[in-house]
């Protein structure tokens, strides 16, 4: 781990502002999963002491992003198939109900964006650029989840997807071009205000970017 890891921090939040640090670490894959990390090491790269360093990962297991092994020490998370499963099993749920709702209430209106992301997610996925789609993808989704107006709602789907995005680089073995597809039928049953085929689409959808995950988690070095 090199100096360049973490940006610079601010005295204020301490705590929180190094559980930033490490969760953007980690997001844009500058800690790679099944990475060790030493609170020592940690304390040294960003100039604080170990105290906020351990609070910080003490957060960070809670929100799945990390994990502690008895006289081993702390790794970022590596997903396996049945977490994959169970992450996937727990989107359907707060999407398909997030979708149902925005289909039932007829917010026409606030599907421009949903519709810009669907197109961005099909081009990545038509250059073969399976880690954009699969962003696009998740934009799509917490913008749906969003629209539902529940912040409790959001913010467990936001912890879901942490977890998922450390795996993000291992999509690049598969091809995402079906999965995209599905965007248009989310889109398709919340303009036709069905939420029972909203949540039909959103259940198909995200069953194939579940397979694509776990076969991306399968052939893992």
């Amino acid at each position: 781990m090199d100096e360049g890891v973490f940006p610079a921090l601010s005295r204020r939040g301490l705590t929180e502002a190094v559980e930033q640090a490490i969760r953007r670490a980690i997001l844009e894959g500058r800690l790679a999963a099944g990475e060790r990390l030493v609170e020592s090491r940690i304390s040294e790269v960003l100039g604080v002491s170990r105290a906020p360093v351990r609070e910080a990962l003490a957060r960070l297991a809670q929100r799945g992003l990390v994990v502690s092994l008895a006289n081993r020490g702390t790794f970022v998370v590596r997903l396996g198939p049945e977490d994959v499963e169970e992450l996937f099993a727990l989107r359907i749920l707060l999407e398909g109900h997030a979708a149902g709702r925005l289909a039932s209430e007829g917010r026409l209106a606030e599907l421009a964006y949903l519709e810009q992301l669907a197109e961005s997610a099909q081009e990545a996925a038509r250059v073969d650029n399976v880690e954009a789609a699969a962003e696009r993808d998740l934009e799509f989704s917490a913008q749906l989840v969003g629209l539902s107006g529940s912040r409790r709602l959001l913010r467990i789907w936001q912890e879901l997807c942490d977890q998922l995005r450390v795996s993000l680089p291992g999509l690049s073995r598969v091809d995402a071009c079906a999965p995209a597809e599905g965007l248009r039928r989310v889109l398709d049953a919340l303009r036709e205000q069905d939420a029972e085929a909203a949540k039909a689409a959103v259940a198909d959808h995200l069953g194939r970017w579940r397979d694509l995950w776990l076969r991306a988690v399968s052939h893992r070095g």
